[in-house]
């Protein structure tokens, strides 16, 4: 969580910071893209700011190629899903008041994503994959 949320932090401070997380050894995408699935709001919340905040024209393509567009409508729809279905505990939820911050940060990626046709083409694919019924079930 604290690594998603420096990277966050890195990547909004503006051209030096993203330049600094884009050109890290390790390449930091591959593993903030897979906190989007982490079972905290908050950190999931954090890796998609921080993967908002790099998308540029040169980086976009290595955060599509990672899949943060299905996973992060996965982990949307996985929050919805969670929030209305009564539950004493889930571990998928930090605090209620997470969500919504989870949910501005995911809108912002898939925005920024969804401005390439790769990740337009990802977007569509998410419910033409063969698991459209499911998905659209679940949506």
């Amino acid at each position: 969580s604290e690594a998603a949320k420096a990277a966050s932090g890195l990547a909004a401070w503006g051209p030096d910071g993203r330049d600094y997380l884009l050109h890290a050894d390790p390449d930091p995408i591959p593993l903030l893209s897979e906190m989007i699935s982490d079972n905290f709001v908050v950190c999931s919340s954090w890796s998609l700011s921080a993967l908002s905040n790099l998308c540029t024209d040169d980086s976009a393509e290595r955060i599509i190629k990672e899949k943060a567009v299905v996973k992060t409508m996965d982990r949307m729809i996985e929050l919805e899903l969670s929030s209305s279905t009564p539950t004493t505990a889930s571990s998928h939820i930090s605090t209620e008041s997470d969500a919504p911050a989870l949910l501005a940060n995911a809108s912002k990626l898939l925005a920024n994503l969804t401005r390439y046709p790769q990740g337009r083409s990802h977007a569509v694919g998410f419910l033409t994959d063969g698991s459209s019924e499911a998905r659209a079930t679940q949506i």
